[in-house]
């Protein structure tokens, strides 16, 4: 019987290793690669977010001095407002008090026109009458009148010279007159004078008796 003698043969493992080698290479290689990409995406990431953040602090800035300077110009605004509108109140008020003053002004003003219109009035009737009447009855009006108060002052102030020399001075108007037609008037007159200057001072009662006559 013959033996023979069978041999295994041996299988190489060389290719192996290089394939798992080189994976691992690849691998390696890979991850650097993938590391340096998220440290440049990092980089430009951190890049990104500090330009935004300086020009985020220099944009607020920026607005908080427009409102710092928005809120001085509103206050200035509001106090000169203030001012005005308080200048405007004391205006107003003075304007008033003027208003109020220049209707107490108008009012008199009113009142002494119609005083004056009134006066105008009498002097119009007073010429109208004037126009009409002849001299001689303006001076017998006045003997009327210088008699009739000569009457009061006797009867009211017991004063003789004063009754006196209201009779006299009536007299003298109707010596100037002229008129013949008046000599009785004028005798009664005189009759009185001369009653008035005989009698005493304190017979009063007896006197205002004898004056009662010619005042009718």
């Amino acid at each position: 019987m013959t033996d023979t003698n069978t041999e295994t043969p041996e299988i190489s493992t060389e290719p192996e290793v290089q394939v798992e080698e080189k994976k691992r290479k690849k691998s390696s290689k890979l991850l650097v690669a993938v590391i340096i990409i998220l440290f440049i995406i990092l980089f430009f990431v951190l890049g990104f977010g500090y330009y935004f953040y300086k020009n985020h602090v220099g944009t607020n800035t920026a607005y908080q001095e427009q409102i710092e300077v928005l809120t001085d110009k509103l206050d200035s605004q509001t106090a000169r407002l203030s001012s005005q509108l308080q200048q405007t109140k004391s205006s107003n008020d003075t304007v008033k008090t003027q208003v109020e003053q220049l209707n107490i002004q108008l009012l008199d003003s009113q009142n002494k026109t119609k005083l004056y219109h009134d006066d105008i009035q009498s002097l119009r009737r007073a010429v109208s009458e004037t126009n009409v009447r002849h001299p001689s009855d303006w001076i017998l009006a006045e003997v009327e009148y210088l008699i009739n108060l000569s009457g009061r002052k006797l009867w009211l102030e017991h004063d003789l010279n004063a009754t006196i020399a209201l009779l006299s001075t009536a007299d003298q108007r109707i010596v100037e007159m002229g008129d013949p037609s008046l000599n009785p008037l004028r005798r009664a007159l005189l009759e009185d004078i001369n009653m008035l200057e005989a009698l005493p001072s304190r017979d009063v009662d007896g006197i205002i008796l004898s004056l009662s006559s010619l005042e009718r």
